[in-house]
């Protein structure tokens, strides 16, 4: 069996017991999840093609489902299993990016669950900007948002940790747009869109902008009106 069905096939088997009468939808909604796991699993014995097997994971209907219903218990245990196959999914870009949604409001469910869950759910997040370097817009400032709320923290290591998550995501956006930067350099063509901003003066202003450019634009002007 697939490692990663391995490890989410038995971290649902994990769940189901564990929230077992409490929670009948979750139950349910793990049991469906395994099923779909295993014959998406089977589809791909004879092949061993990594590459189609993660495609069709990102086709299974209500892939998250079941870790969306666990992070609304604000139950410690439930939701750390649910954020750990999170994270296995996430490592292996198994999840659609029609999902990033999603998976914002899935870990901002999780936080009044704890220091622990707040800690895990820095990491999933670090983990979620380092594979999908594709983020922005909505997505990216609500994740920012996360780690905002998570650093007003009375625990001193949650609130450490979510002030480093933090200055890692926001350089990691000025990297994106050095990076488009050098691609137009090269000669690559980078979509832009018009986006308004205020002059010296007050005046409105249209620019066109690269989506990356735009986040950068946004937090800097954020920051520095804080």
């Amino acid at each position: 069996m697939n490692g990663l069905v391995l490890f989410l096939t038995n971290e649902l088997i994990n769940l189901s017991n564990e929230v077992r009468k409490k929670y009948p939808k979750i139950k349910e909604s793990a049991e469906q999840l395994i099923y779909k796991l295993r014959s998406t699993q089977a589809l791909h014995e004879s092949t061993n093609n990594e590459k189609q097997f993660t495609e069709d994971l990102r086709k299974i209907p209500d892939l998250l489902l079941t870790f969306q219903l666990t992070c609304k218990t604000n139950d410690p245990k439930l939701i750390n299993i649910a954020l750990s196959c999170l994270q296995q999914l996430i490592m292996s870009r198994s999840i659609p990016n029609k999902s990033f949604k999603d998976i914002i409001e899935l870990l901002r469910d999780s936080l009044s669950a704890g220091f622990e869950i707040q800690l895990k759910v820095l990491q999933v997040l670090l983990s979620f900007f380092t594979v999908f370097t594709e983020v922005y817009g909505v997505d990216l400032y609500n994740a920012l948002l996360i780690c905002i709320a998570i650093n007003n923290s009375k625990n001193p290591v949650v609130t450490n940790t979510a002030s480093a998550t933090l200055n890692q995501l926001i350089v990691s956006i000025f990297e994106k747009v050095n990076r488009e930067d050098k691609e137009r350099e090269n000669g690559a063509v980078i979509e832009t869109e018009d986006f308004e901003i205020k002059g010296e003066y007050g005046e409105v202003q249209v620019i066109q902008i690269t989506k990356f450019a735009k986040d950068a634009y946004v937090i800097f002007r954020v920051s520095s009106e804080n």
